[in-house]
C-alpha cells in the first residue's frame, strides 16, 4: 500500500517539531567538475528541537574520505514540504551541512519520497521501540550507485577501527536503518515515529479490557477489537467491536487509555485481535497486539495430550500398585522400583514442574568411596527445586541422610537471598509409618500420592507446590 507522506505528516503533526536527515554521498566525477551522488538516505521525524538534532549529529563519527562523505541536515518539521521538491526526480537538493558548516549539494535520485510503500514490518525499523516507519523508495534509474559502493571501501577499514565490524554495520548504526546492506537497492527511507502502543489486553469471560499508552498530542485514536474463530487453519472474523479512546491520565508527554468492550460470545480457542488506529489516517496501524482466552487449567494441554498415550486411570494404578503394572511395550522392563519412579516424574510434570529424570546419572561420587544417590530432580522457577527418591519398600534413617546430605550439595545453586529452597522428597506408594524427620523433609505416601493426582488433573498447579512442599 503506498501512502502519501505528506498527508500522514500532517495527520500526526502536532508532536513533531525537527526532522533529521543523513545523507551518504559519493563523489562522481563530471568532467574536470564533480557531482555529490546520493547513495543512500534516511529521514525521520523527532520531537527533538533542532538544535538537539544538531548536537546529536555532531557526536557521529563521520570517517574523513575524498570520495565519500556523510552529510547532515535538520530543520523544523513544518518546512518539510517545501524542501520535499529537492529530494525527487533527481533533482539537486541543497542543504547547509551540519558537521561542516558548508552549503552542499547532493544530486538525489528519482524517486518521490511524497510516496511511499508502508511496510508493516520492515528489518529496518531503526531505534523505534514504540513507532512506525512509513517504507522506502528505491532508485531504480540511478546507474552510478555501483560506483557509490565502491568509493566506499576508501572508508571501510577506518569503519572497522573504530569499532564496526563493516561498512554496514556503521551504516545501521548511523543513518538508523537496521539490516541494511549493499544489496540493499533502497536509496531513501523515512520513517515518523507515531508513539502509541497496546500495553495490555486481558480477556475474561466475554468481556475485553485494554490498556494503551501514547503520546498526548497523538489525538484521536481508536482501537478496533475482533473476535476470530479457527476454520480449516484459518481465523475468521465473527464479530468486531471499535471504540474511540478518552485518555484517563495525563503524565508528563505520555496518556493512558484503559477501557473494555463486550463481545456475545468469546470461547476458549478463540482469538482476540486489537489494532490501535487514528481517524485521522485509519491505514496505518499504529500498535497491534492478538491474545487467547485464559484457559482455566493452564496445563489441560498437556494432560490431554498426555491422555492420549496413556490413561490417567493406568497412570494412578502405576503409582500406587507399581507390583502390578505390566508395561506396554514388552522392551520395558518389568522393575516395580523403575515404573513407581517412572510415574512420579509423570505426576509431578502434569503438576507443572519442570522435571529431570536422572536414570544411570542419579550417583554422585564422594570421596572415600561413599556414593549419595536420588531419581529426580522438579523445579519451579525460581522458587524451589525438590530432590526426589522413589522407594516401593520403606523409608529408614539412611535414605534420609542420604538425600539431606545431596540437598546440601545443591545449595551451590541458590542466590544470595537462598532461593530456590530445596526440599528434600522420597514418595513411597503404599500408606506407611512416617519416621521421625526433620521439618524441611516430605515423605509422601500413596493416600497424598492420590490426593497429588487430583491437583494435577484440575490444574491447580499452586495446590500442587503448596502441598508437595508442606
Amino acid at each position: 500500500m503506498s501512502v502519501n507522506v505528506s498527508e500522514v505528516y500532517n495527520a500526526f503533526k502536532d508532536y513533531f517539531i525537527s526532522f533529521d536527515l543523513r545523507i551518504l554521498a559519493f563523489k562522481l566525477p563530471i568532467g574536470r567538475d564533480y557531482q555529490w551522488i546520493n547513495l543512500v538516505s534516511s529521514m525521520y521525524f523527532s520531537e527533538e528541537p533542532v538544535e538537539n538534532i544538531k548536537k546529536i549529529q555532531k557526536s557521529l563519527y563521520i570517517p574523513k574520505a575524498k570520495n565519500i562523505h556523510l552529510l547532515c541536515f535538520t530543520d523544523k518539521s513544518p518546512t518539510f514540504g517545501s524542501r520535499s521538491s529537492g529530494l525527487s526526480r533527481g533533482g539537486v537538493f541543497r542543504i547547509y551541512d551540519t558537521i561542516t558548516r558548508k552549503e552542499e549539494a547532493i544530486t538525489m535520485g528519482i524517486f518521490n519520497p511524497q510516496f511511499l510503500q508502508i511496510t508493516e514490518h520492515p528489518p529496518y525499523l531503526g531505534h523505534f521501540s514504540e513507532g512506525k516507519l512509513l517504507g522506502a523508495a528505491s532508485d531504480h534509474q540511478l546507474l552510478h550507485r555501483h560506483k557509490g559502493w565502491e568509493s566506499s571501501n576508501e572508508i571501510e577499514d577506518l569503519i572497522i577501527s573504530m569499532g564496526f565490524d563493516n561498512i554496514n554495520q556503521w551504516i545501521n548504526d548511523t543513518l538508523k536503518i537496521e539490516g541494511y546492506g549493499k544489496g540493499n537497492e533502497n536509496s531513501f527511507f523515512i520513517g515518523l515515529p507515531i508513539k502509541g502502543k497496546i500495553i495490555d489486553l486481558k480477556i475474561k469471560e466475554n468481556e475485553v479490557t485494554f490498556n494503551i499508552k501514547a503520546h498526548k498530542h497523538l489525538s484521536n485514536l481508536q482501537i478496533n477489537v475482533y473476535n476470530k474463530k479457527e476454520e480449516r487453519n484459518f481465523y475468521k472474523t465473527y464479530e468486531r467491536r471499535f471504540k474511540l479512546l478518552t485518555s484517563q491520565n495525563d503524565k508528563n508527554d505520555s496518556v493512558s487509555y484503559i477501557d473494555k468492550v463486550t463481545f456475545n460470545k468469546i470461547q476458549p480457542n478463540d482469538l482476540i485481535e486489537a489494532r490501535l488506529i487514528s481517524v485521522k489516517f485509519p491505514k496505518i496501524k499504529i500498535d497491534y497486539k492478538r491474545s487467547f482466552p485464559p484457559l482455566e487449567n493452564t496445563l489441560e494441554p498437556l494432560i490431554n495430550a498426555f491422555r492420549k498415550f496413556y490413561n490417567l486411570d493406568q497412570l494412578k494404578n502405576q503409582l500406587l500398585n507399581p507390583e502390578e503394572t505390566t508395561p506396554l511395550k514388552k522392551s520395558v522392563r518389568h522393575d516395580p522400583s523403575w515404573l513407581f519412579e517412572e510415574a512420579i516424574s509423570w505426576l509431578l510434570s502434569i503438576g507443572g514442574l519442570s522435571v529431570v529424570r536422572l536414570g544411570e546419572k542419579e550417583i554422585i561420587h564422594l570421596d572415600y568411596g561413599r556414593n549419595l544417590s536420588a531419581d529426580i530432580l522438579a523445579y519451579k522457577e525460581n522458587e524451589y527445586l525438590f530432590v526426589v527418591d522413589c522407594d516401593i519398600n520403606h523409608v529408614d534413617q539412611k535414605k534420609i541422610q542420604n538425600l539431606l546430605r545431596i540437598c546440601e550439595i545443591c545449595k551451590e545453586v541458590q542466590n544470595e537471598i537462598g532461593k530456590p529452597r530445596i526440599i528434600p522428597v522420597i514418595f513411597i506408594p503404599k500408606k506407611t509409618q512416617i519416621p521421625k524427620i526433620p521439618t524441611i523433609f516430605r515423605v509422601i505416601d500413596g493416600p497424598q500420592i492420590e490426593r497429588l493426582l487430583k491437583y494435577a488433573i484440575n490444574g491447580d498447579t499452586e495446590g500442587f507446590v503448596t502441598f508437595l512442599r508442606q
